[in-house]
């Protein structure tokens, strides 16, 4: 659902076919630098690259779309309202706050009530 509204509000602001190619060129940039930080990680464990490391992948790809998504937005609505803390309050969306844990080396696996589960 949270995605789904920002991919609502981008496209007020850019085609559909432009937001295709964004995420497309996302996940052709992403792709190699993160199954190889994937590998490095599971080295690093001792566990073999298995099935893993592609839900890792794809997992840090979801998340990344969702922080490119909630940059997109928080863009728009600095432009729209000119004001540039209604960009920082969209600056706080949870998909971006995702993409930040990924960013810090974290794996949000699930959101559970109150509680968040890291890898």
């Amino acid at each position: 659902q949270l995605r789904a509204a920002l991919t609502d509000r981008v496209l007020e602001g850019v085609s559909e076919d432009g937001l295709g190619v964004m995420l497309a060129h996302l996940s052709a940039a992403l792709a190699d630098p993160l199954a190889e930080m994937a590998d490095e990680a599971l080295m690093m464990a001792d566990e073999p690259p298995d099935a893993i490391r592609d839900l890792a992948v794809g997992a840090a790809q979801q998340a990344a779309f969702g922080g490119a998504l909630a940059l997109a937005a928080a863009a728009l609505e600095m432009a729209e309202a000119d004001d540039q803390r209604a960009g920082e309050e969209a600056l706080e969306h949870p998909l971006l706050l995702r993409y930040r844990l990924f960013e810090l080396g974290r794996w949000p696996l699930a959101l559970s009530g109150r509680s968040l589960n890291l890898f």
